[in-house]
């Protein structure tokens, strides 16, 4: 069906924004294209909204291939009304793809259409209603018509369109929709001709107007978003090409550290709930859209990639394993070995000895961070958080509406705190945050004493001082590698338990709601199907068991004697019902 395309979304917001063109009454531009476009437009609505009168007089659903044949006729592989009109080149003031019109008026047809009919897209019989929605139709085809005929003549004709009125509705009630509301044939649903009209009248001036815009000379004309240098309503966000809103390449999640929305929740028993986050920790991704300009709908994400403004208000996130400190393009920059700390900080090594007071790391990968260092406090107990991406994040966001759902694995990398007052090192840095100054130094770690610029604070934890990537934790006081999902949703993100959910490892015959998968991996995991096929005879096996450490390390086992110089477990706390809930059956929203 034709409003379940994705640019019917536009619905009433496209209808509002419309009203913004129609305010003229200048005389069209003679141009044998624009008029062919005009008039093809219009059969469009007129045919769209007939699919829709048949479906209402058959009790059936919208036809679609009738929905299919109205458009085929407006661009159907070069062979449509518009494509010809550009093709012949009579004069086109605008020309291009028909997605604009087609979008805008889908748009119409929708609103009409609920308008008439406040039960669609439920069928049943109405003559009335179908006879409605074929008046409002044959109106916007004769508006269009008699628009066209200005750009046959350059001049204007105020009786055309009074003509195309007095069809749909006079003080003689003998237009259509006038003998409609007589019939009652249904009885009618309650649609104005008042109301119906309006949204008629409103899309056939800015359907007009859009077509005679000449995009290129500078100004917003009527039917233009933008038209550069004017930017118009596409705004600091969104290009401006061929005078409409291009699609964005390029999303930022920027988290909100002080909304209670994204406190962490960490554990069973509640003692680390309602944590705060760090500021400041935008991640970008690549977006790839359908269309290419708006309304973009539904874009695939891609990512993660370099924040644009690194280092000139957002993170500088992507970073060498090894040395945090030093930024990085490719693994080419964090493969060298070099002195993290101490008197000969960055200097080429290859044992510890040759860095006094520091340590010689081995050679790193460069790698995206999820934001700053994050400390923790709880229950008397400090650690350091710094987590990176495990690999991609991919998903989709819809540029229109905002909606977006993601998907992302993180490692955090958790460590033992120097202090009860300063779980991570601070950045004694008292400038703006990631303005790429060092205008401070670390108070503790492996870089204690050296230049840092400031990446992030916690809200209401002033003791905690500014984090920084250039300030890491000290690499002895690492107590746990943990697998993160990062997966979510705009929306509520609910899970349930199943058959499927994983068993508990540390509550026997319950389920828990999730795992990790028993490989060397350890990726976070709902079910088994989540998971990768395993080296080794068993699996895959959503918080199965697996070797750790040793010869076969990674390798699914069921016995430690399949784990020559490890063991066979499973990595961090033994997994069990919410401590909260209580009570294994009870859904839990994440």
């Amino acid at each position: 069906m034709i409003l379940d395309r994705p640019r019917a979304a536009l619905g009433s917001v496209a209808v509002a924004v419309l009203l913004a063109f129609a305010t003229t009454t200048d005389a069209a531009p003679i141009s044998k294209c624009n008029a062919t476009k005009k008039k093809c437009i219009g059969k469009y609505v007129a045919a769209v909204m007939g699919c829709h009168a048949k479906a209402e007089t058959k009790n059936q659903p919208v036809d679609p291939l009738c929905l299919a044949k109205a458009e085929a006729k407006i661009t159907g592989g070069g062979k449509g009304c518009f494509d010809k009109a550009d093709a012949k080149g009579d004069a086109c003031s605008n020309p291009g793809d028909a997605g604009p019109q087609l979008s805008q008026a889908d748009a119409l047809i929708l609103d009409v259409v609920t308008d008439i009919d406040p039960g669609y897209p439920t069928p049943h019989i109405n003559k009335c209603d179908a006879a409605q929605k074929k008046c409002a139709g044959k109106k916007a085809a004769g508006l269009l018509s008699c628009s066209a005929k200005e750009n046959q003549t350059g001049l204007a004709d105020p009786l055309c369109a009074a003509k195309v009125e007095s069809k749909f509705t006079n003080v003689d009630n003998k237009g259509c929709f006038d003998k409609a509301v007589i019939k009652d044939d249904g009885p009618c649903d309650g649609a104005t001709a008042a109301g119906i009209e309006a949204k008629v009248d409103t899309w056939a001036t800015a359907a007009a107007a859009a077509i005679d815009a000449v995009c290129g000379d500078g100004i917003v004309d009527l039917g233009e978003f933008c038209d550069l240098p004017d930017v118009g309503a596409c705004g600091p966000e969104f290009a401006c090409v061929a005078c409409t809103c291009a699609c964005p390449t390029r999303a930022d999640f920027v988290g909100d550290a002080t909304a209670t929305e994204t406190k962490l929740d960490l554990g069973w028993t509640g003692i680390t709930h309602r944590h705060p986050v760090a500021t400041n920790d935008d991640v970008s991704v690549s977006l790839s859209c359908a269309a290419s300009t708006r309304p973009c709908g539904t874009c695939t994400v891609s990512g993660p990639i370099a924040n644009p403004n690194a280092g000139a208000g957002q993170l500088d996130n992507q970073r060498c394993t090894n040395d945090q400190s030093r930024s990085c393009t490719s693994d080419a920059t964090c493969t060298p070995r070099t002195c993290l700390g101490g008197a000969n900080n960055n200097a080429s090594c290859s044992l510890n000895s040759q860095c006094p007071g520091g340590t010689c790391p081995f050679s790193g990968t460069c790698q995206f961070f999820t934001g700053a260092p994050l400390p923790l406090a709880a229950g008397g107990v400090t650690t350091c958080v710094v987590s990176q991406f495990n690999g991609s994040v991919s998903g989709t966001v819809n540029v229109e509406s905002g909606e977006a759902a993601t998907a992302a694995n993180a490692t955090w990398r958790v460590y033992s705190g120097p202090g009860i007052d300063n779980p991570c090192p601070r950045c004694s840095d008292a400038g703006a945050i990631n303005d790429n100054v060092n205008g401070g130094t670390c108070d503790a770690g492996p870089r204690v004493g050296l230049a840092c610029d400031a990446n992030a604070t916690i809200p209401g934890r002033p003791d905690f001082g500014r984090t920084s990537l250039d300030c890491p934790p000290n690499p002895a006081a690492i107590i746990a590698v943990l697998p993160i999902d990062l997966t979510n949703a705009t929306s509520d993100v609910v899970r349930t338990l199943t058959s499927s959910s994983p068993d508990c490892s540390g509550a026997a015959g319950q389920k828990c709601l999730c795992g990790t998968c028993n490989n060397a991996n350890a990726e976070p995991c709902d079910s088994n199907a989540d998971c990768p096929v395993p080296p080794g005879p068993i699996g895959p096996i959503c918080n199965g068991r697996r070797c750790m450490g040793g010869g076969n390390n990674g390798a699914a086992c069921a016995a430690n004697s399949t784990c020559p110089g490890g063991t066979c477990s499973r990595p961090g706390e033994p997994t069990k019902p919410s401590g909260c809930l209580d009570d294994t059956s009870i859904v839990d929203s994440v």
